[in-house]
Order: structure tokens, then sequence, then C-alpha cells
């Protein structure tokens, strides 16, 4: 992992489990998903040649004490989806847009940007869209902190993390913490979420780190100003990982 991508540091066990970029759009009238199937299948068959579909149902019903309630179920298909052979990377054709999803082991931005870019480029000569509205970066992070005598001093390992009521015998048992902000010029917002995933004894306390960054604007889908937003979430990415970990912390993953 290069040390823009581990925040500073040089981290040879980077907690990421799944770094996602994501440009959400506005379509034409009329656009149909279930039309682009076949074309899509072939505009990503080299390197993704796995297909799924993501379908969401929706049950509608009436309620009448009269008649038996007639219960109809849609479903609509939400997204296309291709995945390499080695299924750790995975493109998603969407009515609102694109996203290329990148699983553990994640190495270094620059691996990855240029793929970003050239399927962003395929999406765009399938689809057409009309704008983008919204470009995203998110990485989830996925840690264990060490356990003394049954607990773990979360003070030790984040730099900002939930409290217990003092003068109480309480101790975690779990927490989620999520937290909505926005740069000082109102450019960039990040959703971040810290939460505990699951208490082994043997291991320690595992817990997700969740930074989703990203900047509401509206652009030309052939802009470059794109991968200039990419830059700029990638520091602040970085600026919250930093912030929200302890130099203890950070020594679990060199």
């Amino acid at each position: 992992m290069s040390s823009e991508d581990a925040p500073g540091q040089n981290l040879t066990r980077a907690p990421i489990v799944e770094a996602v970029f994501d440009i959400n759009v506005e379509t034409s009238p009329g656009f149909s998903l279930a039309e682009l199937s076949k074309d899509a299948s072939l505009a990503f068959a080299d390197k993704y040649p796995i297909g799924r579909r993501q379908v969401v149902a929706q049950s509608t019903f009436e309620l009448s004490p009269a008649v038996k309630p007639d219960i109809q179920i849609e479903q609509n298909l939400e997204a296309l989806q291709f995945v390499a052979p080695d299924r750790k990377q995975l493109v998603q054709v969407r009515r609102t847009g694109f996203s290329f999803n990148r699983l553990s082991p994640y190495s270094s931005y620059e691996d990855y940007i240029n793929e970003v870019r050239e399927m962003w480029d395929r999406y765009k000569k399938l689809t057409t869209p009309v704008l983008v509205r919204r470009v995203g970066l998110r990485f989830i992070n996925r840690f264990c902190l060490p356990i003394e005598n049954g607990i773990t001093d979360l003070d030790d390992f984040l730099l900002t993390c939930p409290k217990i009521p003092r003068d109480t015998d309480l101790t975690f048992t779990g927490f989620v913490s999520q937290k909505q902000t926005m740069t000082a010029d109102q450019q960039f917002r990040a959703h971040i979420t810290l939460a505990t995933d699951k208490f082994v004894e043997a291991e320690g306390l595992w817990v997700i780190l969740d930074i989703n960054t990203f900047r509401l604007h509206r652009l030309p889908p052939d802009s470059d100003e794109i991968w200039k937003i990419y830059d700029s979430l990638r520091l602040l990415k970085n600026s919250i990982f930093r912030g929200m970990l302890s130099n203890q912390c950070l020594n679990l993953f060199r």
C-alpha cells in the first residue's frame, strides 16, 4: 500500500476491506436498464465476465374487512453487476449511476484509478448520461483491537470514540457512532460510521470504520473535474482516517 492510501503511514496490513468509487448521474427520459443488459454484458465481458442482476422486490396490498388482501409483488431491476474472475473487483451499471468496487487486498489509489476511468468511459458510451450529480469515494475499514483482562481501552486506539456514563460499573458490549460532516467551504461532505462488529475473546474487539466522502456537483459526463474531485476526496478520506485513530492503533497495521 502506498503512503497516501495508508493515510500518511507505511501500513503493510492496511485494514481496508472495500473501496467504492461512485458516480451518480441523471439519465435521459425513457432510459431502460433492462434493455441495456445484453450490450452491457458485451461492454465489460473482457475484464468482468461474471454477470449478475440486482433486483429489488416491492409488494403492495389493500386491506379490506370483507375482502382477502390482494398482494401484488413488483420486481425492479436495480443494477447490472459485472465481476472480475478473481471476484475482487466489481463494476455496477445502475439507472442512477456507475460504481467500481474493489475488495481486499487493496493496494493503492494509483493502482485502480485508471481502471475506474476506463470503466466509466465504457459506462458513458453504454448509457449516454445527461449529467453527473454526485462523485463519491467510500472506504470501509475493519480491524481488531486487543483485549486485556477482558477489557479494551478504546481511548488508547480511537481518538473519537463513544463514552460510557461516568460513575457506573458499565462496560461496552458494542456501539455505533455516526457523523455527517462537511468541509468549511461546504464543497465536500463525509458520512463517518464507527461501530463494533463482533467481540471474540481469543482475538479482540472488531471495529468497522466506514468513511464515505462525496461532492454534490452538476458536471458534464466528460468533465475532467470528476478526477480532480476524486483527488480531493482521497485527501479528505485520509485526513479523516488519521483523525480517528491513534498512533497505537496505526501500529497494529504496520
